[in-house]
């Protein structure tokens, strides 16, 4: 997630715990030993303070535990850790939401490359809602809404720019091989998960003005703007 600024894992600095952090930094073996409970499927190792999230990432494959609990196609999991961040609506919460939500590991997948190669369009839902903020996320089956659910939502009469950018920027996305999560669907074979993608993509982004470098690139200032990345890179220049 370079060009968001901050990359995970986010170690603090005793001045940031001081500041606006509970949580000290963590040792290697203590996010090893988390790591592994959560491949086991220990549902419990799931629920964590923000400050422990953005910290737990696999220094040899870049996973983050929302990467393992999509790996494990658990909703339950995903659930748990997106639950965790309902607790404060503070710089560091919203930052390291977003940070967990659109972090790519050494392979340049995000947790929705990962949901998109498993066919699984529950989990693939479930991640797109979390990611448009939309109460419906922990129940992805839900379609009856009075809104209407998010991915049917067009730019701009049904969603605005700000609620709509997060979830485009990382359907946009694309990993080390060069693919977005569509193109990940698609050469794992599940056509109908590439096409949903790509449908939601049109729907967010119907004069393709979006998704040039110049509408990339506003998308990505709004986002780091509204989710805390400038404000927590802001913070590191001055400590």
């Amino acid at each position: 997630m370079a060009f968001y600024g901050v990359k995970l894992p986010f170690r603090p600095t005793e001045n940031e715990q001081k500041e606006y952090l509970q949580d000290p930094s963590m040792e290697d073996n203590v996010v090893k030993e988390i790591l592994g409970r959560a491949r086991a499927g220990d549902m419990a190792i799931f629920s964590l303070s923000p400050g422990k999230f953005t910290q737990i990432i696999d220094p040899d494959t870049g996973d983050s535990l929302l990467h393992v609990a999509v790996r494990l196609a658990s909703l339950e999991a995903v659930n748990t850790i997106m639950a965790c961040f309902r607790r404060g609506k503070r710089v560091f919460s919203v930052w390291s939401r977003h940070a967990l939500l659109v972090h790519q590991n050494h392979d340049g997948d995000t947790a929705l490359h990962i949901a998109a190669r498993s066919g699984n369009q529950l989990l693939l839902t479930m991640l797109f809602r979390y990611l448009c903020s939309h109460w419906s996320a922990e129940c992805p089956e839900e379609v009856e809404m009075d809104d209407g659910p998010p991915e049917k939502d067009i730019y701009p009469e049904d969603i605005d720019e700000s609620a709509s950018a997060p979830a485009l920027l990382v359907i946009l996305t694309k990993n080390r091989a060069g693919r977005d999560a569509a193109a990940e669907a698609r050469q794992a074979g599940h056509d109908d998960l590439a096409q949903w993608l790509e449908d939601v993509m049109q729907r967010y982004d119907p004069d393709k003005t979006r998704r040039t470098d110049e509408g990339v690139a506003e998308l990505i200032a709004l986002v780091k703007a509204e989710h805390g990345h400038d404000a927590i890179e802001q913070r590191r220049q001055l400590m």
